[in-house]
């Protein structure tokens, strides 16, 4: 047996082990933050789904208006909007009909409680997002910090707003893996569909309510700059916060993304698809899948978005004082070429 070559080969085991390791270890959260424990934040939560429970469906005008109080900008959006119940401002005599169906039907009270029950207390996830508000006032001290509403969406979406005074999360998306969640929910999202989700979810969807953004052209690029964009402001508002969570990937998915990092990378040079605009080809590489057309069956779905991430974050490193605002105004072209985002195994 040659000596060397079996040293050699040994050493090169431990350096791609090790390189795994720093990987999945400090490349899981944004290691950089602002002090912002001098900044006050009131966030008001109101446990919607619950004050829906206790309507009384024998006297439902006077609780459905009653809940209209409470609720003066939520209870439409949420019963017409998400739900389809209908207008109580336009079809009143209609909307209370379908609503008087809804909270007599079993399955939606059993609903109701579990969603409740299953987030109380919701003091700890109150005090994360009011932490993730608190960045935002910093970095966006102009925009104003809605208040939050918990809800149901009977499996519809994780999180909505409405104007700029309220983020509402749908519990139902956040029961765990354990819930019986209707088999229409594909498996790779149900994994996503946890309590450790659940505030990501939410700031999510504030970047959409904060700034209004759409790709600058149909490219396959600017869709990835743009997605990057987004999950780079929740890097800013989530620094603690564990990167697959931001994305929507387990552990080893982010891992699998960590490690094959430059092979991602070029399969888009080599297939020649940053400037596509097919609309039907460059969805596969930036929506959720059970993998990413073209890669291998451990990758996870959304790889383009999660290399648009990583292009932005190169950008902000060799470009630290680019305001938000103003990264949300460049090209993706010029993103691309000024983060010289050129990414390589870090054991080499």
């Amino acid at each position: 047996m040659n000596t060397n070559s079996t040293f050699f080969r040994n050493l090169l085991l431990l350096l791609l082990g090790l390189g795994a390791m720093l990987s999945g270890c400090n490349c899981n959260k944004f290691n950089k933050k602002p002090n912002v424990s001098n900044i006050e934040v009131n966030v008001k939560v109101q446990r919607f789904e619950h004050d829906m429970l206790l309507v009384d469906t024998t006297n439902l005008e006077a609780g459905i208006m009653q809940l209209q109080q409470q609720y003066p900008d939520f209870l439409d959006v949420w019963g017409n909007r998400i739900m389809g119940l209908g207008s109580l401002e336009l079809q009143k005599e209609a909307a209370l009909k379908n609503y008087y169906y809804f909270l007599s039907d079993t399955a939606v009270r059993s609903l109701l409680d579990t969603a409740y029950k299953a987030f109380v207390p919701f003091d700890d996830i109150a005090a994360e997002v009011t932490q993730a508000f608190k960045y935002y006032k910093h970095y966006f001290p102009n925009k104003p910090v809605p208040d939050i509403v918990t809800c149901i969406s009977f499996f519809e979406r994780a999180a909505v707003t409405y104007d700029t005074t309220i983020l509402a999360i749908c519990l139902d998306m956040h029961m765990g893996k354990d819930f019986p969640y209707p088999a229409s929910i594909p498996q790779y999202v149900q994994q996503t569909l946890t309590k450790e989700y659940l505030v990501p979810h939410a700031i999510k969807v504030l970047y959409g309510l904060a700034f209004e953004s759409e790709p600058q052209d149909a490219t396959l690029l600017a869709e990835m700059i743009h997605n990057g964009i987004q999950l780079y402001f929740m890097d800013l508002l989530l620094p603690d916060t564990y990167d697959h969570l931001k994305i929507d990937y387990s552990v080893a998915q982010m891992q699998w993304c960590q490690a094959n990092e430059p092979e991602m990378w070029n399969f888009f040079l080599e297939k020649e698809l940053l400037y596509g605009t097919e609309i039907t080809v460059n969805r596969n590489y930036i929506y959720p899948g059970p993998f990413t057309s073209g890669m291998p069956p451990e990758s996870p779905g959304n790889a383009g978005s999660w290399v648009g991430w990583q292009i932005v974050r190169k950008f902000m490193d060799e470009n630290p004082d680019t305001k938000f605002e103003t990264l949300l105004e460049l090209s993706p072209q010029d993103i691309l070429t000024r983060s010289k985002y050129k990414p390589k195994h870090t054991w080499l």
